[in-house]
């Protein structure tokens, strides 16, 4: 589906993106997929909370990393 996709940054109704619903679901398989198409970690959080501090609610390290090693996209 993501090779048909034509814009990763694409907000729904409650001003997510994809990268931020599959982080808020704790999906790591989705944020990895969307990262390395290269989704951008958006810091403009619609709750004003961001990724990083979403994906901390689950406590997981590795879901964290995933993140922090995609750091170049909050300046993209």
């Amino acid at each position: 589906m993501l090779d048909y996709a034509d814009d990763l940054e694409i907000r729904d109704n409650f001003g997510w993106t994809p990268l931020m619903t599959a982080v808020n679901r704790g999906s790591k398989k989705n944020v990895n997929l969307l990262l390395a198409r290269g989704a951008k970690i958006d810091c403009d959080w619609s709750g004003g909370m961001s990724l990083i501090a979403d994906a901390m609610n689950f406590a997981d390290t590795g879901f964290l990393l995933s993140l922090f090693f995609n750091f170049e996209h909050f300046f993209v």
